[in-house]
Order: structure tokens, then sequence, then C-alpha cells
């Protein structure tokens, strides 16, 4: 079975990256830091052919999100998971983070 990473991956999945990463980036404006690719997809060991193998990204915005930004983010991810691949995605601000704990808290999660 093929195992992919970012560099590799089918171009759909790249795609479905990249268009959520600039919805995030009109959707969250300047509270937005960063979006990262993590879990098996930067780790290489990627499968689409398995059902559970899902899309993990981590955003990371510079204050907590409100009400109104987590249900839009919702809204966002229901209409780009599962085309093609399901996403997994988590939001944190810095308090989540600084200093470091485990479990790491978050925001926001879906």
């Amino acid at each position: 079975m093929p195992h992919y990473g970012w560099n590799d991956c089918p171009l759909a999945i790249k795609r479905q990256v990249q268009a959520l990463a600039d919805e995030l980036v009109d959707l969250l404006a300047s509270n937005l830091i960063g979006v990262y690719v993590h879990g098996s997809l930067a780790m290489g060991c990627f499968n689409p052919r398995r059902s559970r193998s899902d899309l993990d990204l981590l955003v990371i915005s510079r204050a907590r999100l409100g009400l109104d930004a987590k249900r839009a983010l919702a809204e966002l991810l229901l209409r780009r998971s599962r085309a093609p691949r399901p996403i997994e995605m988590s939001v944190l601000a810095p308090g989540d983070f600084i200093p470091w704990q485990y479990p790491t808290p978050f925001d926001f999660h879906i």
C-alpha cells in the first residue's frame, strides 16, 4: 500500500489542504499565525486507501476565537471535509501551549 508525505501526496489532497488554508486566511485574518500539516501526512505515512486516514491540521491563532468565528470554522470544515479526505483540525492560541502541558488544551477542535 502506498504511503505519502506532504511532498509526494496526491494532488487532490494538496488542493484540499491549500483551499482550506486560503479560506482560513480569509476567515481569521490578522488573528491567524499559521496553518500546519501534522499527523500521518507530515510524518510520511498517510495512506488514502485506509478509510480512517484523515488530514490533520493545526491552526495557531493570536487570540482565542469568539463564538461566531468557531461557528464559521465549523461550517467551513463541513464544506471542505471529505472532499476528498476527512479533516481533523485543532485551533490553539498561545495560552494553550505556553507553557507546554499535556494533554494540550485547545480553543477549538473538529
